[in-house]
């Protein structure tokens, strides 16, 4: 093969192979390298009982629940339709803010959640942040402080580091 043909071939085989995890809406990032997670969640809970714990914890920061990721400040920046959400985390320390999108899908008496963080500065490694960003909002894990809790299974597509342990920092 000649080097015209390998870069065509190794174009298309990139491309099918981010086709799958191109199913997850991600929000928009300023840098092409940038630490980011993306994940499939799959709750036994109604997508209103989802939205409802979600709502619960971003409304509830400080005087009902606290981030356990580093205490993070999280700000709804479009929560106005029932199947897309996007939301803003300042971290605890005032340095970086992230940016979150969740789509949300009835699937029978449950819900079918894609979730989506980046990173909005260059970045290679999060140390699992934008992981948490998203697990910390639904997780039921008493870390994480729940009003509700929710009954669902993770399925992490590509992610800097989603090492769960790390979302319990504060």
């Amino acid at each position: 093969m000649n080097m015209k043909v390998t870069t065509v071939v190794l174009v298309l085989v990139m491309a099918l192979a981010s086709t799958a995890e191109g199913k997850i809406k991600c929000p928009p990032a300023p840098f092409i390298s940038h630490a980011s997670c993306k994940e499939e969640v799959t709750f036994s809970d109604s997508c209103d009982a989802v939205r409802s714990e979600i709502s619960a914890r971003v409304n509830g920061q400080y005087s009902a629940w606290h981030d356990p990721h580093n205490n993070g400040t999280y700000t709804f920046t479009d929560n106005s339709t029932e199947t897309e959400w996007s939301l803003e985390r300042l971290t605890g320390d005032g340095k970086y803010t992230d940016k979150i999108l969740f789509t949300f899908t009835d699937s029978g008496s449950g819900c079918f959640v894609t979730a989506c963080s980046e990173s909005q500065v260059f970045s290679i490694l999060d140390y699992g942040t934008n992981y948490c960003n998203m697990h910390d909002l639904y997780c039921s894990d008493k870390e994480c402080y729940p009003f509700t809790m929710l009954t669902y299974t993770e399925s992490v597509k590509s992610c800097t580091d989603d090492d769960v342990n790390k979302c319990y920092l504060a």
